[in-house]
């Protein structure tokens, strides 16, 4: 975790954000949709990614298509296979080979997206039931939200590959703290000492999530040694 918070504060400073993750976490928020903004500070879709943001995770915060196209998420979705991003086959349910989870299989194998999904009657709940995960259903097309009324449960979407930012519009601070995301996960996603500790944190977690000194201190804690091998969650 050390060496990923290095390689993104690394990444800022390269770009001129001198105040780490965080800062550009609210230089992101501060540009309200706006691609544009973000292209002349130099941040692409590589670059964003690199730094923890998802396309998912840059619709919650007020993108739409049209800037995640501009930044480049959206250019290289092709419906094609390709030897560096199958699409996952999975087989018919036994018992049901010409069910409607089979039906559903074959339809998404062929190229269908959610849209196309949708207008035949499929919902992310039918692609649950027929055993797609959270992220392959979300990559189908599938809003986020479809995904929560599905059924996906926090810790499935966590196992999926979804992070703070994308889930924290849905579920609770306490509840990611029992899912098992890290108080240093919390912080890169924007949060604050105090919020850590709301959250349920404990003071030695937050302390060594990488705050800085001043952070600590304004909520009244102090940087002292503390044993490293206490788990972050």
């Amino acid at each position: 975790m050390d060496d990923l918070l290095g390689k993104r504060d690394a990444i800022c400073r390269a770009l001129g954000i001198q105040g780490g993750v965080r800062q550009l976490h609210e230089t992101i928020v501060r540009a309200r949709g706006n691609a544009g903004k973000l292209l002349a500070m130099g941040l692409n879709a590589q670059r964003l990614t690199d730094l923890g943001y998802t396309a998912s995770g840059l619709l919650k915060l007020g993108f739409n298509t049209t800037g995640l196209s501009q930044l480049g998420y959206l250019a290289s979705t092709p419906r094609e296979e390709t030897p560096e991003s199958p699409r996952k086959v999975r087989p018919a349910p036994s018992g049901e080979p010409e069910g409607e989870s089979a039906e559903l299989h074959r339809l998404i194998e062929a190229g269908h997206d959610a849209n196309e999904l949708k207008a035949r009657g499929y919902t992310a709940f039918h692609c649950k039931k027929a055993g797609y995960d959270a992220r392959e259903v979300e990559q189908l097309g599938y809003r986020l939200s479809d995904l929560v009324h599905a059924g996906y449960t926090l810790h499935q979407m966590k196992r999926a590959g979804f992070g703070v930012l994308e889930l924290r519009t849905f579920f609770q601070g306490p509840d990611l703290r029992n899912a098992g995301f890290t108080a240093t996960e919390m912080r890169l996603a924007g949060h604050s000492v105090r919020d850590l500790l709301r959250m349920g944190y404990s003071e030695n977690q937050v302390r060594t999530a990488g705050f800085s000194d001043n952070d600590l201190a304004h909520e009244g804690l102090t940087r002292r040694t503390v044993d490293k091998s206490s788990l972050q969650r």
